[in-house]
């Protein structure tokens, strides 16, 4: 199937003049199989904890109307020293361990967030060296709800 993409490529390439920049699609190899193992995994959560009981004394609400909606009774905050890259970083170094691998043997750091440290550069580089994993490479995802999903 991709060879056929590559070849359609070149032939509208060549139908509108440009057949010296892909003359060479049609010999390229493609990989076929892709091998990707999750070895170990880690997880992090703040200590501070935000109940729906919590809330009901500041807002307008209950834990019950907030259960019933969302599913949520808790919520974790991140303490004025932490961040998506602090927190990622942490449950980095325990998967890291889980995994019995050095950041050496990483081939790819991957943070999936809707609230990144900053927009450049990436969360997942702030992680990268935290992790001292510099042989791989590193990005965010950023898919609210579905980041998860995608970056698996």
């Amino acid at each position: 199937m991709l060879e056929h993409c590559i070849a359609g490529i070149a032939e509208l390439v060549r139908t509108f003049g440009g057949l010296e920049l892909f003359q060479h699609l049609p010999r390229l190899q493609v990989w076929r199989t892709f091998n990707a193992v999750v070895t170990g995994t880690g997880s992090y959560l703040p200590e501070k904890i935000l109940t729906n009981k919590d809330l009901e004394k500041t807002l307008d609400t209950t834990d019950v109307w907030i259960t019933e909606r969302t599913g949520i009774s808790e919520r974790r905050i991140a303490a004025e020293d932490e961040s998506a890259s602090t927190m990622a970083a942490r449950a980095g170094k325990q998967a890291l361990e889980a995994g019995g691998i050095s950041p050496d043997n990483v081939d790819l750091i991957i943070v999936c967030t809707s609230s990144p440290d900053v927009l450049f550069p990436s969360t997942a580089c702030f992680v990268q060296n935290e992790l001292k994993a510099f042989n791989c490479a590193a990005y965010d995802v950023s898919a609210v709800c579905s980041g998860f999903v995608f970056g698996l």
